[in-house]
């Protein structure tokens, strides 16, 4: 008999570019976070129009004015424009509240929210996506799941995690793409807040009383951008999730059932059981998509070289010995961090569109 298996969002991070009709929010914002910082506490208590209640943290972000939380809920905000680079909102779903009253219900909230403060979207775009299926009553020391010759993957970052000496999971891949799978019960004896919801979720009396290991894909903005179906507002993601689980249970990552023969066809090797279940999963959407890295038109180590010529006669200019490496490294990296940021400062506008044209002549976009 197959396990069951609970599946959905456990994290989700959305960029927005917003424009404002007014900035009486911002003028609120900066007197409570001014009155914060007058005292030693870290949040003040604000009681939004439209009936949110967050906290409004005494210290933004490097690229953000105000940090709000409400429970899991993360809303970062500045006063750049809206045309530019930089977002100027973000918002951050977190566990619980992914699972309930759900990520989408958040989202539209959240949308509904901000126009009626007087915000026109101009832009969004999914920054990150954690897709999660916890495997009830399905214990992780009985699957092998720490025998790398098992597994079959795109990627060759592979550890193994325990817990005095006991199995706790294992994670595949670095950054922008990442498999976890460990024991979602052991996870939650460190947050207690948690246990109730999970309980509930799995319909358990407790969050303890049977075993549940978690399979977790975690993909970042630079993958998302990849799949040939655009997945760029969180409409687009709800109509690409099953894809998108289908692609990393089946085209970047298998388990299967025996060591797997490198020597020969890998694609040929059967499914573990565990992993065949994870593969058939039901979600949401589409059942088709490809990633695709695009075809560059021009050499990356043509430009490296020119690059490293440039930071030569940099140094030379300025008199570097030439014996002294960090000090001819220092002054390039000066110049161009100085030339960089001044460029973009003076017209963010036009270094964003030549940052598309560069774009558009080392890739075919079409």
């Amino acid at each position: 008999m197959p396990p069951i298996v609970v599946n959905g969002l456990d994290f989700l991070k959305v960029s927005f570019w917003l424009d404002w009709d007014s900035t009486e929010l911002f003028r609120e914002l900066e007197d409570l976070k001014a009155f914060v910082q007058l005292t030693e506490e870290n949040s003040t208590p604000y009681h939004a129009p439209g009936g949110f209640d967050w906290n409004l943290q005494r210290t933004g972000t490097s690229r953000y004015n105000f940090r709000l939380t409400s429970g899991d809920l993360t809303l970062l905000l500045n006063t750049r424009r809206c045309d530019g680079v930089v977002p100027t909102a973000r918002l951050e779903i977190g566990s619980l509240s992914c699972w309930s009253p759900g990520f989408f219900t958040i989202y539209e909230r959240m949308i509904q929210w901000l126009k009626a403060l007087g915000a026109t979207i101009v832009k969004e775009i999914v920054s990150e996506v954690h897709l999660a299926a916890d495997f009830l009553q399905t214990d992780i020391n009985t699957l092998g799941i720490e025998n790398e010759e098992r597994w079959v993957s795109r990627v060759h970052k592979f550890n193994i995690h325990r817990d005095r000496r006991k199995l706790s999971g294992i994670t595949m891949g670095k950054g922008d793409i990442m498999l976890r799978i460990y024991d979602k019960v052991l996870e939650l004896q460190n947050s207690p807040h948690k246990q109730a919801v999970f309980a509930e979720i799995w319909e358990a009396f407790v969050y303890n009383q049977f075993p549940v290991t978690r399979v977790e894909f975690q993909i970042r903005r630079a993958v998302i951008n990849e799949f040939d179906n655009k997945i760029i507002t969180v409409k687009n993601l709800l109509f690409s999730l099953q894809a998108l689980w289908i692609y990393c249970t089946i085209s970047w990552s298998r388990f299967c059932e025996k060591t797997v023969d490198r020597n020969h066809n890998q694609s040929k090797a059967n499914n573990a059981p565990f992993w065949e279940t994870a593969s058939r999963l039901n979600w949401t959407g589409v059942h088709e998509i490809e990633r695709k890295k695009r075809r560059q038109n021009k050499s990356l180590d043509h430009i490296r070289a020119n690059m490293r010529g440039m930071a030569m006669s940099a140094g030379a200019f300025n008199d570097a010995p030439s014996d002294d490496l960090l000090k001819i490294i220092e002054i390039s990296q000066n110049m161009l961090a100085v030339d960089l940021t001044r460029l973009f400062e003076e017209d963010s506008y036009l270094f964003v569109t030549k940052m598309n044209r560069k774009k558009n002549e080392i890739y075919a976009n079409i």
